[in-house]
């Protein structure tokens, strides 16, 4: 049995939470992703930027598959793990 390579599950369970979002009628939402979730949490934001409210990335790898992660920094203009702290902290995220 062949063993699928990381980007072929990351994208099975983009395909899977996108199913679950319509499903039950989400329109836009925060989004966690923990360990190997933070590439499939990254994953679903670029490809669904519109229904992505917030992205939360915990206790994962900067290095994913199709680089998903650094595409969405990028985009936010995010060049330093340091600058997604500080834009998480400004997004409310942390504040107790």
């Amino acid at each position: 049995m062949k063993t699928p390579q990381l980007s072929e599950c990351v994208d099975k369970r983009t395909e899977t939470g996108e199913a679950v979002a319509n499903a039950l009628g989400w329109r836009r939402f925060p989004l966690l992703g923990i360990c190997q979730g933070g590439a499939v949490a990254a994953a679903y934001a670029a490809r669904h930027p519109e229904r992505v409210s917030r992205l939360v990335l915990y206790n994962t790898y900067a290095k994913t598959a199709c680089n998903h992660v650094s595409n969405i920094c990028s985009k936010l203009d995010i060049t330093t793990r340091a600058q997604l702290i500080v834009r998480a902290r400004e997004a409310g995220f942390g504040n107790h």
